[in-house]
């Protein structure tokens, strides 16, 4: 399209603007996983330690590629491991609306899971930058722990200052959770930009030149990001301001908007599947929000702009990125606005405050000890007002089609605003009955959606039926009933749970216990009790196998489904099989949740061709 729109004059602007893009879509949609061998036996293996993902997860790399880890042993980056190790490939699973972190893992460029069968021996270190960052890092925790009696004081320096949240207590990040808040816990954007703040404030007051100020504070902004552990939201933020400096050094006009731009197509360059990390659209939709949207809303608040620009800058955020909030968690806080207005002005004094404790000598920095309790307990007390009259939007399920939307809205009333155009008046109001009717018509017809959805727990089976706005239990094996994984898919697709009964379900549905008959489809859910199935559909459960049933070699099924009560051993006799009949094999353990839509069968030959 691009190559086209060059061939004419008129459309040359146009395309010069979309190659960029075009080129980035085309090389991140054809960028294949790398080549793991993986060993079918279990090999001693050395490796390079990275960082830490979760409680017990852990990165390391080995030979240009990464690994996940799975140890609860502390390690400090550039270790050298040694162990007998057995690999595993990681698949991403679909889970519906829990969070899936096999597909967080393959956005960090792992794709392999290694288990370590003995102990893990630390042979030696790789002394490299970022192994001297972290050993500072681990003196200032040291430090903190020593100055600092009381829990709350010491875990929150640490988080705050350092990225280190392994000791913040679960009633405080639920409070942070609930309230809104959580992001004010990892050093992001807000803290990387008050340490910029605060250097040039410092550089100023020594009596450096503008341009030697500027350049100096390129690599102690840098030192930080890495002595925080070079988390992505630090490094994003790290990216706009370098351009940001580099600008002011060379005495160069910037826009804004460019800094982020650029800053997105370097953080892509080096992780393109980044590009579909929550973290890194929700930075860069909340960077672009305040740039955008804050100019306008100062005019709208007129005030002093020591009042205006705080309330504008976090209100803009929250605009930016609510469209994304309700599609990733589902849930949207109403006063989290009014919580931010306090927090962030009291997170930035305890940063400022927390920084001096740990530069400063013990001798000195134990007089700000108080001053920073103090800090600790008002944050704490405002947190925990506001989270006594907490309002939330919960059960919000948009699709993409309303986030688009959403944007486009926000977009061109952002342009009308600017410009003043009729014809952006015209889109504004275009958009937003194309929004209210796509939302009717999605409501309508989400209830009459339906379907049998397989769900994948380790030996266990769950099959739900979706039927008329109704979610029926066809078997379950797992007690107590897991809410926490059935919740989410009843709440998205608007259903009511209603025990099954044997019979009729419907005027062109029957369930006896073992066979769903619905139309001209044929289900079995076959098991150690049930092994007579017929044509049709086959789930299997119970680690039940081919040999195990009692079928004639003319009747096949259209489709085979394993869910996770079958073992690895019965999956691989259930391939062999369908290799040979040529039939359609789908198992849990490689897609997770399995979404099996009832069509007739004339349809559903037509899906399987």
């Amino acid at each position: 399209m691009c190559g086209l729109l060059f061939l004419f004059p008129h459309t040359r602007k146009a395309a010069s603007f979309l190659l960029f893009p075009c080129i980035f879509l085309c090389s991140a949609h054809i960028s294949h996983l790398p080549a793991v061998y993986l060993p079918t036996h279990p090999v001693h293996f050395t490796c390079q330690y990275e960082e830490k993902l979760s409680h017990n997860s852990h990165t390391v790399s080995a030979n240009q590629h990464y690994f996940c880890l799975e140890s609860s042993h502390t390690f400090t980056p550039g270790d050298s491991l040694k162990f007998t190790a057995r690999f595993s490939s990681i698949h991403i699973r679909n889970h519906s609306g829990l969070f899936n972190y096999n597909h967080y893992l393959q956005q960090k460029g792992v794709y392999t899971r290694v288990q370590a069968l003995d102990s893990i021996h630390i042979s030696g270190h790789a002394h490299t930058l970022y192994y001297y960052f972290s050993r500072f890092r681990n003196q200032f925790i040291q430090k903190t722990e020593r100055i600092f009696e009381d829990t709350l004081s010491s875990s929150l320096i640490k988080a705050l200052c350092l990225g280190y949240k392994e000791h913040l207590s679960s009633s405080t990040r639920d409070l942070f959770a609930e309230t809104g808040t959580m992001h004010l816990l990892a050093v992001s954007g807000l803290h990387t930009g008050a340490i910029w703040l605060l250097l040039t404030y410092l550089f100023k007051l020594t009596g450096f030149k503008r341009q030697q100020s500027y350049l100096f504070l390129l690599p102690v902004l840098w030192a930080y990001a890495s002595i925080t552990g070079l988390s992505p939201s630090v490094v994003r933020a790290a990216y706009i301001l370098t351009f940001i400096t580099l600008s002011h050094a060379l005495n160069r006009d910037y826009n804004a908007l460019n800094a982020i731009a650029a800053s997105a197509l370097f953080a892509l360059i080096i992780n393109p599947n980044a590009l579909y990390s929550v973290g890194m659209q929700m930075s860069y939709a909340a960077y672009s929000g305040i740039v955008g949207i804050t100019p306008f809303l100062r005019k709208l608040i007129p005030s002093s702009p020591r009042l205006s620009v705080p309330i504008c800058v976090t209100l803009s955020a929250q605009i930016a990125t609510f469209p994304l909030s309700a599609y990733y968690f589902h849930t949207v806080s109403l006063n989290s606005f009014l919580v931010n207005l306090i927090a962030i002005p009291l997170t930035t004094l305890l940063l400022y405050a927390g920084i001096f404790v740990l530069l400063l000598p013990s001798c000195i920095s134990c007089y700000l000890i108080c001053p920073v309790q103090l800090l600790c307990e008002a944050l704490k007390y405002s947190l925990t007002t506001f989270n006594k009259i907490n309002i939330q939007a919960n059960h919000l399920y948009p699709t993409e089609i309303h986030i688009l939307l959403l944007y486009s809205l926000l977009f061109f009333i952002c342009l009308y605003l600017r410009k003043r155009r009729k014809n952006c008046l015209l889109l504004i109001l275009l958009l937003s009955a194309t929004l209210c009717g796509y939302s009717c018509l999605h409501n309508y017809f989400l209830p009459k959606k339906e379907g049998i959805v397989v769900f994948h727990f380790y030996s266990h089976s769950c099959i739900l039926l979706n039927q008329d706005g109704y979610g029926f239990l066809l078997k379950n094996t797992l007690n107590p009933l897991p809410e926490e994984h059935l919740t989410p898919y009843m709440q998205r697709h608007k259903l009511q749970f209603m025990p099954v009964v044997h019979g009729v379900l419907h005027p062109q549905m029957f369930y006896d216990g073992k066979l769903l008959n619905c139309t001209d489809d044929s289900i079995y859910i076959i098991d150690k009790q049930n092994i007579q199935p017929k044509e049709g559909i086959w789930i299997v459960t119970d680690n039940t196998y081919p040999r195990q049933l009692q079928t004639s070699s003319t009747s096949s099924p259209r489709l085979v489904i394993l869910d996770g009560s079958c073992r690895s051993h019965c999956v691989q006799q259930w391939e062999i099989l369908c290799q040979k009949r040529q039939i359609q094999l789908r198992t849990s353990w490689q897609e997770g949740d399995i979404h099996l839509p009832l069509h007739s069968k004339k349809r559903q030959n037509k899906m399987l061709k």
